[in-house]
């Protein structure tokens, strides 16, 4: 029997097989073919996993499934169209159910990965460098965990980010025009993702003005064809947000909780801090990693030209200083880690840009690469676990409502199509799926307007547990302004079995208005 040795110094190594199989694994994993099989393991395990976990879909995709109801140029002024897009697309490939939602998720979560990798392979002369460069990510905490409990557009950008970088790695030493057409069609599309894409690719542009190496691909005329073709791809988005009425000053000040202070020092102080706190948390547990294995390599210097480290390192000082910059004019007073994507997704990729030319020894990237598993290994087991005991003590249990023995109660109580009303997104998320011939409503997105269906009924709908059996009061009055209706009827309360845990008891309610038409129009 093999077991583990002992050196001189009393520590506990695995034993040599074991050693062997891990030295084997990670060398597999650092090649262009390992790193394309781990990561379609990665997200297909992960894929299954949640398609398994349950037939509910969660936070951030309630949203999106009450948006794609219908193809428009905008839906939400917070947030430009392009994940509801990919849905509506992959609905009518897979069918509005929670199949279309993990499809989308994990197709663009593996091509983010692909699109890092190929930037780190241009960035990065080790092939192994370049690998775990890309399977760093993991480490950064809203991919590690967040990504797989919630996410939507955010992921979409990372994925156009990267996309984009490619695409100007690909000019600077090609200088072709068609690589100024597809880095200017892969920014426009990435500014459909989210509006802070902007604060990744503006300074990086202007980080490369600053690098003599790489100035002259920038000012090089068919960068201003490149960046039209930007211009064409937002331009329908863009006039909707100039018509949708929208007040992005207020929304922006909501975000950043603009002069919440009492003073403009205490928003200072305020605001930065914060700002220091959300890269910390953004960045965690990457940097400390980082810091653990290749501070002790701070002290060794390179004289060998570096563009792009110097260009990567001066976009994210910039981007960096543009958020201060807020602080310090508008008083921002609040940044949300899980909103610093467009800033420091790169950085993981610029730590390997920078050891490249360090030569780090071979232990360093073996923990590296250890940390790597164990964070996938410990959020998948804790992914498990949340699906199997969550059921016992969550309080609004979002992935464990009984929401298909709900939509089959509903039907037998004679409601098949028309419009339904919900208290709440997550019920009217999941209606949405389990009712795809119908148009659904939810105060929660009071300005959502998809196009009315025409016939069949008018339903309320809502949570009995949380909100009690009869009408919620803003339901009422939201369908009162909306349809100038007082609903009547008597509301049908169920008592439906949690998923995953039978003996406990979930209660939900809905009203067939009788006094409606299908558009919850009064008869």
């Amino acid at each position: 029997m093999t077991t583990a040795a002992r050196p001189a110094d009393g520590t506990v190594r695995p034993p040599r097989r074991t050693r062997r199989a891990l030295d084997r694994l990670y060398g597999f994993a650092v090649t262009p073919r390992g790193f394309a099989v781990v990561v379609a393991a990665y997200v297909l395990i992960h894929g299954a996993l949640r398609l398994w976990a349950s037939p509910n879909i969660g936070t951030d995709e309630v949203e999106q499934a009450l948006f794609a109801q219908s193809w428009a140029w905008g839906y939400n002024p917070r947030q430009p169209p392009l994940f509801t897009w990919l849905l509506l697309a992959a609905y009518a490939v897979c069918g509005p159910g929670v199949l279309a939602h993990v499809v989308v998720k994990y197709v663009t979560l593996a091509a983010m990965y692909g699109l890092a990798y190929a930037a780190a392979r241009r960035l990065i002369a080790a092939p192994a460098l370049a690998a775990l460069a890309t399977l760093s990510i993991v480490l950064i905490y809203g991919f590690g965990w967040g990504v797989h409990t919630g996410v939507t557009h955010t992921l979409v950008m990372s994925a156009l980010m990267f996309a984009s970088l490619f695409a100007l790695l690909r000019l600077v030493e090609t200088h072709r025009t068609i690589d100024y057409l597809l880095f200017g069609l892969a920014t426009g599309v990435g500014l459909l993702t989210k509006y802070s894409y902007g604060v990744f690719a503006a300074p990086l542009l202007a980080a490369m003005l600053a690098v003599p190496a790489l100035r002259g691909a920038v000012l090089d005329r068919r960068m201003l064809l490149g960046l039209g073709v930007t211009a064409l791809v937002f331009l329908p988005h863009g006039i909707w947000m100039l018509t949708a009425g929208a007040d992005y000053g207020e929304t922006l000040a909501v975000l950043g909780a603009i002069g919440a202070r009492h003073s403009y020092l205490a928003n200072v102080v305020t605001g930065l801090g914060s700002l220091i706190k959300a890269s910390a948390l953004f960045l965690a547990p990457f940097w400390i990693i980082a810091l653990v294995l290749f501070r002790s390599m701070a002290r060794q210097t390179s004289a060998t030209a570096r563009p792009w480290l110097r260009a990567l390192a001066l976009a994210l000082g910039l981007a960096m200083a543009v958020l201060a910059l807020t602080v310090l004019t508008m008083e921002v007073t609040y940044f949300k880690d899980r909103r610093m994507h467009a800033v420091l997704l790169t950085v993981p990729l610029l730590l390997f840009v920078w050891l490249d030319h360090r030569q780090p020894e071979a232990w360093r990237l073996r923990w590296l690469a250890g940390a790597v598993g164990a964070v996938v290994t410990i959020a998948f087991v804790a992914l498990l676990g949340q699906a199997l005991f969550e059921p016992y003590t969550c309080r609004r249990c979002w992935l464990h409502m009984p929401l298909p023995a709900f939509e089959q109660a509903i039907r037998h109580g004679g409601f098949e199509r028309g419009t339904i009303v919900t208290a709440d997104e997550h019920v009217g998320g999941n209606l949405r799926l389990g009712f795809p011939g119908a148009r659904v409503l939810t105060p929660t997105y009071s300005t959502l307007d998809p196009p009315p269906i025409g016939g069949g009924a008018c339903l309320l709908a809502w949570h009995a547990r949380l909100m009690g059996d009869g009408v919620p009061p803003h339901l009422a009055a939201f369908v009162a302004g909306r349809f100038k209706l007082t609903p009547a009827g008597q509301p049908v309360a169920v008592d439906l079995p949690m998923l995953r845990r039978a003996d406990r008891i979930d209660r939900f309610a809905y009203l067939i208005v009788i006094n409606a038409d299908g558009d919850c129009r009064p008869r």
